[in-house]
Order: structure tokens, then sequence, then C-alpha cells
């Protein structure tokens, strides 16, 4: 587990740096290693990693099959960030795709899971006013598709839902 956890680490820290092909390699060897001992949490989350450098890489086709392996595995496992994370991902290679039907779908889709795992995050107030700090990656992929559509209209809706999202939470309200 510490080996597989480790591994996964670098190659995150492998992609930020841009240096991908060492990040696949060393995301590979976790992926062996944890499907070897049937770790299930983690291969969907080297997975939606091993996806993230292919979308870096912009090989968008091999990120999707990642992608859509590491959601249906967190989708299984009923692992909500992960849902999210993945949902993220696909809808982002599928942007590279120019796939927007699927994208659209997708992105909404991790909106959806974002905004109802609000209401389980810790530390209450104070943890929902940080929440969507790190979640709002969905509504600015989805924005650009609507402006890439020529749709100003719905790319303002959604970059409003997110903003409102925040305020209210720094509000305090539900």
């Amino acid at each position: 587990d510490v080996m597989i956890s480790a591994g996964e680490g670098i190659g995150a820290v492998l992609r930020v740096k841009g240096d991908y092909a060492a990040a696949i390699e060393i995301l590979d060897r976790s992926l062996q290693l944890a499907e070897k001992i049937g770790a299930q949490t983690q291969i969907a989350e080297i997975l939606w990693r091993k996806a993230e450098v292919y979308v870096s890489i912009e090989n968008y086709a091999e990120a999707v099959t990642l992608a859509e392996r590491s959601l249906s595995l967190a989708r299984h496992l009923r692992f909500p960030n992960l849902i999210y994370l993945s949902a993220k991902t696909l809808g982002e290679a599928y942007l590279g795709l120019k796939k927007d039907d699927e994208a659209f779908q997708v992105l909404n889709q991790a909106i959806e899971q974002a905004e109802a795992m609000r209401y389980s995050v810790a530390g209450r107030e104070q943890g929902r006013q940080f929440y969507f700090e790190n979640k709002v990656a969905a509504y600015h992929l989805l924005s650009e598709l609507f402006i890439a559509r020529h749709s100003s209209f719905d790319a303002l809706r959604i970059a409003e839902r997110a903003k409102g999202r925040v305020l209210l939470d720094a509000m305090g309200g539900s």
C-alpha cells in the first residue's frame, strides 16, 4: 500500500513538473502493484491520475479510456470525490476531442457531484467556505464549452452559478 501511494504521489508531482514520460512510467508501476493486490480504490485513483497526464500531453483518446475506467470504478466504490475528479477529467478529454455533447453531459455530472458533496464537507461552515476552492474547474470547463458554442448567456449562467455557490457558502447559507 505504501509503495502504491508513494508511486501515485510521485507520479502526480512529475506530471505537474512536466515530466510526463516519467509520470506515466511510475503510475504504470503503481497500477500494476495495485492490480496485483486488488486495491480497487487505488486502481481508480491511479487511472484518474494517468488520465490527467494524458490530458496534459493532449492524448485525449487515451485520457478518455482511462478516465472512463476510473469513473466507472469510482461509481462502483461510491467514492464521491473521485467521481467528481474522474468526470471533470473525462469532460476535459472530451473537449480536447471536440466531442462537445459528451463533454457537456459529463461536466454537468461533475458539477452535480460537487454540489452534492458540499453537504458532507467536514468542518461545517468553514469547511464549506473553502470547499469550492478546488471544485470550480468543472464550471470553468463547461463555461469554455458554451463560449466555444457561441452561447455567451449559458457561459455567464454557469460562471454565475459557481460564483453564487461560493458566495452562498461564504455567507453561511445552504
